[in-house]
C-alpha cells in the first residue's frame, strides 16, 4: 500500500481576498432606502443585510482568484 495521494485543496474567494469595506458600505446603503424601493412597500420589524448575505454567499462558492 503506497501513501494516500495528496489533493489539492481549492481555497474560496471569501478565505483570501474578501472586500468588508465595500460590503459594509453597501450594507448599510441599503439599511437606508427609504423611498421608491420595493423594500419600502411595508416596513419589516428586522431588516435583513440583504447585500451582506449575498456577498458572504456567493464568496464562499466562487474560487480565490489566481494573481
Amino acid at each position: 500500500m503506497g501513501e494516500p495521494e495528496e489533493f489539492p485543496i481549492e481555497r474560496s474567494f471569501i478565505e483570501e481576498t474578501f472586500p468588508v469595506k465595500e460590503v459594509s458600505e453597501e450594507s448599510a446603503r441599503e439599511k437606508n432606502i427609504r423611498h421608491g424601493h420595493i423594500s419600502t412597500l411595508h416596513i419589516w420589524w428586522a431588516r435583513r443585510p440583504l447585500a451582506a448575505s449575498r456577498a458572504t454567499a456567493y464568496a464562499a462558492l466562487i474560487p480565490a482568484p489566481q494573481d
